[in-house]
């Protein structure tokens, strides 16, 4: 009977200390400020720019052709982004990673301009020796080299843009801030090092 008492009298202090955590969290979160509140609620979200990078990686390609210098790449290879998540956990601490749908998407468009330059560049230099009339250039691709262009520029063209396990590990990190700045649809964090970083409200499509 005892014993029944004893384990009784355990089990309500457990549950009162439980109970004491559930009210200290909710009451935390209420005397949080607005932007506080806000911050930690939301998941935020800031692109990553790689275009600078993609031209440059694929005009070095091109450039090694002869003719190369006539293609416009700047001009054919479109603004390139692909996003990364922030949860902001509140205090300070954040976690960010991957949105993969975007970062899929900007290397799908990245390899597209890539085909389109190099295709650009073989009707150039068809045209100059004077057989410009032999037909669809992709299909000559694919009938020489016995693969489609798209699989042969991925395969054994140069590197234009990171690995998705470079990207995933450049872009999964956790960190610590105590100077950030809120409101209904940005969030600006100030590193230790380096300028602030801006980010967007994320809304998952």
């Amino acid at each position: 009977m005892a014993k029944r008492r004893r384990r009784r009298g355990i089990g309500g202090i457990i549950a009162v200390f439980v109970i004491m955590l559930l009210i200290m969290s909710v009451g935390a979160y209420f005397f949080l400020t607005k932007e506080e509140r806000l911050a930690k609620s939301t998941r935020w979200m800031r692109q990553v720019d790689v275009t600078a990078d993609v031209r440059e990686s694929i005009r070095q390609w091109v450039n090694m052709a002869r003719l190369g210098d006539e293609i416009p790449v700047d001009e054919m290879v479109p603004t390139l982004t692909y996003n990364v998540i922030l949860d902001f956990k509140g205090a300070g601490n954040y976690e960010e990673s991957l949105d993969e749908a975007s970062y899929e998407k900007c290397v799908n468009e990245a390899y597209e301009a890539f085909k389109a330059v190099a295709l650009a560049l073989l009707d150039k230099r068809l045209e100059v020796s004077g057989n410009g009339d032999v037909g669809e250039t992709e299909d000559l691709v694919k009938e020489a080299i016995g693969m489609d262009i798209d699989t042969y520029l991925k395969e054994y063209g140069p590197k234009i843009i990171d690995t998705p396990d470079e990207t995933k590990e450049a872009t999964a990190f956790t960190g610590n801030t105590q100077t950030y700045l809120c409101n209904n649809d940005t969030l600006v964090i100030t590193l230790s090092e380096g300028e602030p970083v801006l980010y967007e409200r994320w809304e998952e499509k």
